[in-house]
């Protein structure tokens, strides 16, 4: 009997192992489509949050893109933030409207997630960051990530792919790339995009470096810096 039990219990905790390795999959590739595909067409941004725009942001985007899980998750909690707990949706939500951020978390340990932030613009438009990650939040040596950019006009209530963010944010990764993987952390406090690279090194264990896109007010600058990881 107990023999029969633990084959059921480890049989169940394998099928939950290949499911969750399938999501995973299944989403990474979900996230590349998304990368290739986002400046295809502006998005009507419906506000229904006059007081929390980070919401109508976060629900416009992740609209866009429900094939990625912690979009559909990040809707599903937007529907009814208020009632919103862990336990019931098994994911975990960082909501910061204040600071213009949130992010929806699948992952426990780990990256899995969709994190979304804005900076007010001089002309009255905002910039607004879409950031999904997937990986080792504390290693980084598997993360995969998309990372897109768009320019919000309250006048007509769109989100505009911005391709000059975008792309000083690519030449950014592509001038690094030997530093090892990036690990991407949107401010929830202040107004400076994070990126940590590491890679592993036999003979010196992992080797970091760390950087921040600071914000200057329309746009970013590379800056060297340290940063807590944790």
């Amino acid at each position: 009997m107990k023999k029969t039990i633990f084959t059921i219990a480890i049989s169940f905790l394998c099928a939950v192992a290949s499911w969750a390795q399938n999501t995973i999959e299944n989403d990474t590739e979900a996230m590349k489509t998304i990368a290739k595909q986002w400046t295809a067409k502006t998005i009507r941004v419906t506000s229904s949050h006059p007081k929390t725009p980070i919401h109508d942001y976060a629900n416009a985007l992740c609209s866009q893109f429900m094939d990625y899980s912690p979009c559909a998750s990040m809707v599903d909690y937007l529907k009814k933030p208020g009632e919103y707990t862990w336990e019931e949706k098994h994911y975990l939500v960082d909501d910061v409207p204040r600071n213009g951020y949130i992010k929806c978390d699948m992952g426990g340990q780990c990256d899995y997630m969709t994190e979304i932030c804005y900076w007010r613009r001089p002309n009255g438009h905002a910039l607004v960051a879409m950031l999904m990650q997937i990986g080792s939040e504390g290693e980084g040596v598997y993360t995969v990530n998309a990372l897109l950019f768009y320019d919000y006009d309250p006048k007509t209530r769109t989100l505009t792919p911005d391709l000059k963010i975008k792309q000083f944010v690519d030449n950014f990764f592509k001038k690094h790339k030997k530093a090892g993987t990036p690990c991407i952390y949107l401010p929830n406090e202040n107004k400076d995009i994070c990126v940590g690279y590491v890679k592993w090194d036999p003979e010196e264990d992992f080797l970091y470096e760390n950087y921040l896109l600071k914000w200057t007010g329309n746009a970013f600058v590379e800056k060297v810096t340290n940063f807590d990881w944790e």
